[in-house]
Order: C-alpha cells, then structure tokens, then sequence
C-alpha cells in the first residue's frame, strides 16, 4: 500500500498499474478508485492512471464510469479488440438497470471454458 501510494503521488507522467489489488484487503481495493481520483485531483501535476484488473470490488464504487472502463476481448488469431464498457449496449442496459459496472462487465470477462479446466484433470 505504501509502494502503490508512493507511485500516485510522485511523478507527472503515465501510471499504469496492473492488479494493484493482489496482497490487498477487499475493503481498501473497494477504496482505490476514489483515492486515485481523489489523488489525481489535489496534485498540480496530474498524470494519467491506468489500471489492469481482475477484481470486481475496484470497480464497484459508483464512482467508476463505463466510459472509464476498457474490456479486452481475446480473438482466435490471437490479437485483443478493446472495447470501451459505455459503448457496449447489453452493459449500458444492465448499467441503466441499476447495475454497478462490475456487475455488468465482470461477467463478461470471464473465460469461456473456464469451467473446462477440472474435466481436463481427471
């Protein structure tokens, strides 16, 4: 936490950060979000943040905007279409339902054999 929190406040240029959530209470990472925008807001010099992620609890404050999230879609021949959560129209409907986009996109992001994994084993 000190390390990830030392990164937000030194520097002016590009961040990214992948899965700062591991090693994290689930109740500090439901707190990132608002600390990097909040962070992000009271430096005189701002700098763009990305973050990778696996977790559904950083991207369950409200706070967080479809057009703020990016989904990385595997193709067959092994390139990754990206798309933005806001300009996909089963997410903005779930959103539009009351959904957080965690809950609309997390599934979405899950592999599709993913299952298929334990019937390998045996």
């Amino acid at each position: 936490m000190i390390g990830l929190l030392w990164s937000l406040l030194s520097g002016d240029s590009l961040l990214l950060l992948e899965e700062p959530e591991l090693s994290l209470h689930t109740g500090i990472v439901r707190q990132l979000a608002p600390l990097v925008h909040r962070l992000q807001k009271t430096k005189s010099g701002k700098r763009q943040v990305i973050v990778s992620t696996h977790s559904g609890d950083l991207l369950r404050p409200r706070s967080v905007e479809a057009s703020e999230v990016l989904v990385l879609h595997p193709a067959p021949d092994g390139s990754t279409a990206i798309v933005p959560a806001s300009d996909d129209e089963e997410v903005a409907a779930l959103l539009q339902g009351g959904m957080s986009i965690a809950d609309a996109v997390m599934p979405r992001t899950e592999a599709r054999d993913a299952n298929q994994l334990l019937l390998q084993l045996n």
